[in-house]
């Protein structure tokens, strides 16, 4: 039997909002359309702490300008930008009942929050049990929001009309689009890096036996007066060493060999040249052909993955 749902995706980027239609025929995704806007300068706060949305009609006006009608008969995901959210892995000696996990996570992230603990929307989950500095601890990925924002993200998108059915990180998003990707290139359970490059902003995070155990930050600003968040290769690369460095500093002994990237500008596969040239590291760059297909013959633009991501995990 054939199934013909139809899954929209919405990425929230600082400086442009990303849409992606899919509809799964059979086993695969296809691509049904896909459209970008540019957003005015400031109407998309870079915060952790403080509301995004400078002004939410308008924001909620331009979403309903970049869907205009697409989003009717489709269940909607949204991509939100990596830097609203807080990701951590926490060790602990020993494990708790399921039921006093969030107590015990909520304890320990509120010395490391500029806000009270209370002001936050707590998503965890367990990955198990991992050797530290020889000895056996119980590893949980922690991924923390002020309600705040999360809030107002919702309010505006049901504004624009839109009932989102998950609400997300951008490169959580990507790496679940390509995960089967991933899954059959090294094997289920391996150890590997995905660095996605948005608006100036890195994001870095490596997994361990399949899992997500780190996650890193970094605004990277304008590398270039005359070119905005153009790459810089060597300053993304050095930023890219520090991650694995520090994870193999302090999580695990292993070291990471394989990373895989994506960018929404120009120069990623430069840069994955770059990187496997002058640290041995096997640089790969996704391509969003190798995870959905195209109905047309139109190259799909490596910068709706996060679009694409969202709408294919609903």
């Amino acid at each position: 039997m054939f199934s013909f749902k139809k899954n929209l995706g919405l990425e929230i980027g600082q400086k442009a909002l990303r849409a992606a239609k899919l509809k799964k025929n059979g086993g695969a995704f296809e691509v049904l359309w896909l459209k970008e806007a540019p957003l005015p300068e400031g109407l998309v706060q870079d915060s952790f702490t403080e509301p995004n949305l400078r002004d939410v009609p308008e924001f909620a006006a331009a979403v309903r300008g970049l869907l205009n009608g697409n989003a009717r008969g489709s269940r909607v995901a949204v991509a939100l930008p990596d830097y609203v959210a807080r990701v951590q892995v926490l060790d602990f000696d020993s494990a708790p009942k399921k039921d006093d996990a969030e107590q015990m996570l909520r304890w320990r992230l509120k010395k490391a929050l500029p806000f009270e603990i209370d002001q936050a929307t707590l998503r965890w989950q367990y990955l198990g049990r991992f050797v530290v500095n020889e000895k056996e601890q119980h590893r949980y990925l922690a991924s923390i929001i002020k309600t705040e924002i999360l809030s107002q993200y919702q309010g505006a998108l049901a504004v624009a009309g839109l009932n989102a059915k998950s609400l997300g990180l951008a490169t959580f998003s990507i790496w679940n689009l390509f995960r089967a990707n991933i899954a059959g290139e090294l094997g289920e359970g391996a150890d590997f890096a995905v660095m996605n490059l948005s608006a100036g902003k890195l994001s870095v995070i490596i997994f361990s036996k399949g899992s997500p155990h780190f996650m890193r930050l970094k605004d990277l600003g304008k590398s270039d007066d005359s070119v905005e968040y153009s790459i810089d290769v060597i300053r993304i690369l050095r930023e890219l060493s520090a991650s694995l460095i520090y994870y193999k500093e302090n999580f695990s002994s292993a070291p990471i060999r394989t990373v895989y990237l994506t960018s929404d500008t120009g120069g990623v596969y430069e840069l994955a040249k770059e990187a496997s040239a002058r640290s041995g590291i096997d640089a790969r760059v996704f391509s969003l052909e190798s995870a959905v297909r195209p109905v047309s013959a139109a190259n799909l633009p490596a910068c709706f993955s996060a679009a694409c991501g969202a709408a294919f995990g609903i």
